[in-house]
């Protein structure tokens, strides 16, 4: 109960701090006959009156968070003249009152920061200063000069301590506990829920509202939670606009909607403003939203106010917390954007690599197949026996099935073996790349093996598949050699056809290809895609492609 109360009050603790202050000087002028030396009636007038009014501030701030912030520098002055005069009455610089002045330092640095704290320092030490150098003229007692410097030193050592504290640590961040991030799932986007959950926890709410908007729709959506129950809907783009009042500014925002306050902060500094409306009246009245703390909510996608309600024991300290939780919740929003766009990305990159897998061999096969149809169907005017041909044409069904049905075992996830022997596989799919295009081709390699992985056969077939399929379509190709190396850590694959050329001659890399737009872009696309290079050559009398890829040595 204690903690609760004073957690994160400031104003409480300095105000509890100010009374028992005191109250305990009271004690101590009375149980000190020798005390006060200078007006003792008055002395005890004094500190009595001060003693009623510490007292009166902690009972008329301990739960309104505006008036504590309006009285809190008044009061921290005549917190300072009560010292002094405590000091003045009781012996000046050996003062049994003396300890006061770490009240006034501690309330300065923690209530604002390193310059209010200085401020305060600098005026203790003047002041007692002065009373030092004017105890002579009082004849109680000689000067101490020795106690009078002690005590003007532990002044100086420990309000520069305090300073340069609170000058290089007061915006270090408090670590705060919150949402973890998590991979979200396809439909968390729009879940504000564990979010609303979270502020309204951090504050011992149960009432929590949220507005927002997307960059990319139109719409304005508002969240409601309120104990267990959480309500969402959405509403026109233009509702309650403006939402909050142009001079509440942009930041975290402690109000009151019926009494037209707001408090504000800058930094370290608290600005008090009034204002007719703070909020939108009809926002407000529609969703409950009378006083509380408003917390900026911004993320990459989305521009939003928070609003926990309902929080007891509001004071000007809570806009710090109030900071601290609206960059969690923003960076959990800004988490759960990236992730989905890296899952839109992947899905992206995965569509891409299926459309060019689907392009380079079931497409090009089918335009490999209406060729040999047209063939058939000549063959078959001319009276000649097409049950070889049908034959053959059946055996490549058959392949082409068996090469489909793989393809699709290996996207559902299924086992490839570690490493093949790539000659032997381009070999074969040259002969049936022949076959299908009636043209001779064919891969010729050194006389070493390669092994390389499965994945790495895959993608280097379906770009001999997609270079003759163009060199047979666009450039009227009827020969298609490749020639396969293997140099320092890269596989080399060289392709040439007697065809046409491109309509551009010269020589190309594939960036030049890409910005002219030019040349086999799937060719490119893949081969950018694994990390290689691409040269071609154009002429009248054919076309040369030279691919580089890299590849770990053994």
């Amino acid at each position: 109960m204690i903690q609760g109360a004073f957690q994160h009050r400031s104003g409480r603790i300095i105000a509890f701090g100010r009374a028992v202050l005191a109250l305990f000087f009271l004690v101590i002028l009375w149980a000190d006959r020798t005390q006060p030396i200078l007006s003792p009636g008055q002395t005890y007038a004094f500190l009595g009156a001060y003693a009623v009014a510490a007292i009166g501030y902690l009972v008329l701030t301990w739960d309104n968070w505006w008036l504590e912030t309006r009285l809190a520098a008044p009061a921290h002055v005549v917190d300072l003249l009560v010292f002094t005069s405590l000091n003045y009455v009781t012996q000046g610089y050996t003062s049994p009152f003396f300890t006061f002045f770490v009240f006034l330092l501690l309330s300065a640095s923690i209530r604002w920061g390193w310059r209010e704290t200085a401020a305060t320092a600098l005026a203790i030490i003047l002041l007692y200063l002065v009373e030092g150098m004017s105890a002579s003229t009082w004849g109680t007692e000689q000067f101490d000069l020795g106690r009078f410097l002690i005590r003007s030193s532990y002044l100086l050592v420990l309000s520069s301590m305090l300073i340069l504290w609170f000058a290089s640590n007061q915006r270090a961040a408090r670590p705060l506990a919150g949402p973890e991030p998590h991979e979200p799932g396809p439909a968390e986007r729009h879940d504000m829920k564990p979010l609303l959950a979270y502020a309204a926890e951090r504050f011992g709410s149960r009432r929590a509202v949220l507005r927002w908007s997307e960059s990319e729709e139109p719409w304005t959506y508002v969240a409601r939670l309120d104990g267990d129950e959480f309500r969402q809907q959405r509403c026109d783009p233009e509702s309650f606009e403006p939402l909050v009042a142009a001079e509440a500014g942009q930041g975290v925002l402690l109000f009151d909607q019926a009494r037209g306050r707001a408090l504000t902060r800058a930094g370290r500094h608290k600005r008090s403003l009034r204002t007719p409306q703070p909020l939108h009246p009809q926002f407000a009245q529609r969703f409950g939203v009378d006083g509380g703390l408003r917390i900026p909510v911004r993320s990459s996608q989305i521009e939003g106010d928070l609003f926990v309600l309902d929080v007891a024991g509001l004071c000007s300290d809570d806009l710090v917390i109030a900071e601290e939780t609206g960059d969690r919740i923003s960076a959990s929003l800004d988490h759960v954007e990236l992730f989905q766009a890296t899952d839109e990305a992947a899905a992206m990159r995965a569509r891409l690599s299926l459309a060019r897998d689907i392009h380079d061999s079931v497409v090009q096969f089918l335009a490999g197949l209406t060729l040999r149809m047209e063939g058939l169907r000549k063959s078959a005017r001319m009276g000649r026996d097409l049950e070889k041909e049908i034959d053959d044409l059946q055996r490549e069904l058959s392949r082409e099935q068996q090469d489909l049905r793989r393809f699709i075992a290996e996207l559902r996830g299924g086992v490839s073996p570690p490493r093949v022997d790539l000659p032997l596989g381009l070999a074969e799919l040259a002969g049936r790349l022949g076959r299908q295009w009636g043209i001779a081709c064919r891969v010729e390699s050194g006389p070493e093996g390669i092994e390389v992985p499965a994945a790495l056969e895959r993608d280097l077939e379906q770009i001999v598949r997609e270079a003759v399929a163009n060199a047979v379509r666009h450039g009227r190709a009827t020969e298609v050699e490749a020639g396969l190396a293997r140099r320092n850590g890269t596989i080399e694959l060289a392709i040439v056809d007697n065809g046409q050329g491109l309509p551009d001659r010269g020589v190309f890399t594939g960036e030049e290809l890409d910005a002219r737009r030019i040349g086999p872009k799937s060719l490119f696309e893949r081969v950018q895609s694994l990390g290689g290079r691409l040269r071609l050559a154009s002429a009248p009398t054919g076309t040369s492609l030279l691919i580089t890829l890299p590849m770990a040595e053994d």
